[in-house]
């Protein structure tokens, strides 16, 4: 079972499964797919834009490792960490930076801090406190005693505190594992399931890793029933890592050419921005994402140039089945729009002809960089789901 709750797939069908079950999903909610948005974002694509977006992915790091497994571990640990993008607004606002940015802060920190401070026992190990400090954020308030000049500290349950707590929480119960399995670390199980399928092809490859994350560590099992019932499957921090140690020229890693996109709020968000989803007509089960709409575009100056220090605004606030719901219909949405991609490089070369090469990984490492490269949608409101760890 995963963490929550869905049964997983069936060995060697886990990513069949995932584009199944969010197809389904995507139906199942009437979440539709508007056509014309697509061929519009396809053929107004900058190409110079999205080929220096695509590649991004937030995976260029400032470190050298004193070997593969030092590599592969610290990828291992960022992308199970990779998941406080429901506090963008407070994190913003506490620490001058986003979820992303933290997280990476965080893992650094830790990998600067020691050479086991990354290690199996240290992630079992590692304190709610011990976050707050490598993330700069105080967990406690100041209050009044009543006594003049004497100021007591109370403790914050509030967001900073909430965060510390998920990381440490899903860091603890990591370690655990690990150790129970005799395993050093992190890196270690990725490397050894990448050994085994070392003669497979790349779609095997990525089978099997992705299988081994899901089944044995919970916070990498990104699943849920949606109405009891029904399982969808999204698995996007196990498939973050997949494209680190492919972009990063680890050996024996698979490419990811055939992935679906590994979806957190900002997918949706932009989908939706650019009118490609369409919530107006989604089931009454679902009928809060009927508030997840486009937004306009953001004011401008008198000069008409946008605003770049604003406030981050936090979108619609969304349980887990709405959550799971908007993110399966954005994975299902990228399947689809690759494949437009490929049909107008047929139909228009050679004015398109490189479409033809465009993957579902590209275009989630396009869409997720823009949304913070371009002004205007860098203030677009995401959706937020609290209290998850798996996005």
């Amino acid at each position: 079972m995963s963490g929550l709750g869905a049964p997983l797939p069936a060995s060697g069908s886990f990513i069949k499964n995932v584009r199944s079950s969010c197809a389904e999903m995507r139906s199942h909610a009437n979440i539709s797919i508007n056509e014309e948005a697509v061929a519009a974002f396809l053929t107004h694509l900058d190409r110079a834009d999205f080929e220096r977006l695509s590649r991004q992915h937030g995976l260029t790091l400032p470190l050298s490792f004193d070997s593969v497994a030092e590599e592969v571990n610290l990828l291992a640990v960022l992308s199970l960490l990779n998941f406080l993008s429901a506090y963008r607004a407070p994190l913003h606002k506490a620490t001058g930076s986003g979820a992303y940015q933290a997280v990476l802060r965080l893992v650094i920190g830790l990998y600067i801090s020691g050479p086991n401070a990354l290690s199996a026992l240290a992630l079992k190990e590692l304190k709610a406190d011990g976050v707050a400090s490598l993330l700069n954020v105080s967990t406690t308030q100041e209050s009044s005693s009543g006594i003049p000049g004497v100021v007591l500290g109370q403790p914050n349950t509030g967001d900073m505190y909430e965060v510390c707590q998920l990381v440490a929480r899903a860091c603890n119960s990591t370690g655990e594992v690990l150790l129970r399995l005799g395993l050093v670390d992190l890196g270690s199980l990725v490397l050894k399931a990448l050994e085994r399928a070392r003669t497979l092809s790349d779609e095997e490859r990525c089978e099997a890793v992705l299988a081994e994350l899901v089944s044995t560590i919970p916070a990498f099992a990104d699943a849920h029933l949606i109405d009891g019932s029904r399982p969808v499957y999204l698995f996007k921090k196990a498939f973050f890592l997949l494209q680190a140690i492919s972009q990063r020229g680890v050996a024996n890693a698979p490419s990811t050419k055939t992935l679906p996109m590994f979806v957190d709020n900002v997918l949706p968000t932009m989908l939706i921005q650019l009118g490609i989803l369409d919530t107006s007509n989604v089931s009454s089960s679902f009928a809060a994402l009927k508030a997840f709409r486009p937004v306009r575009a953001p004011e401008t100056d008198s000069k008409g140039a946008k605003a770049q220090h604003e406030a981050v605004e936090e979108g619609p606030r969304l349980s887990a089945e709405e959550a799971y719901v908007i993110r399966a219909s954005a994975l299902d949405a990228g399947s689809f729009i690759v494949k437009r991609a490929h049909e107008i490089a047929q139909q228009d070369a050679p004015k398109y002809e490189w479409l033809g090469a465009l993957t579902e990984a590209d275009l989630d490492g396009y869409l997720w960089s823009v949304a913070k490269d371009d002004a205007s949608l860098r203030r677009v409101p995401r959706l937020v789901e609290r209290g998850t760890i798996m996005y």
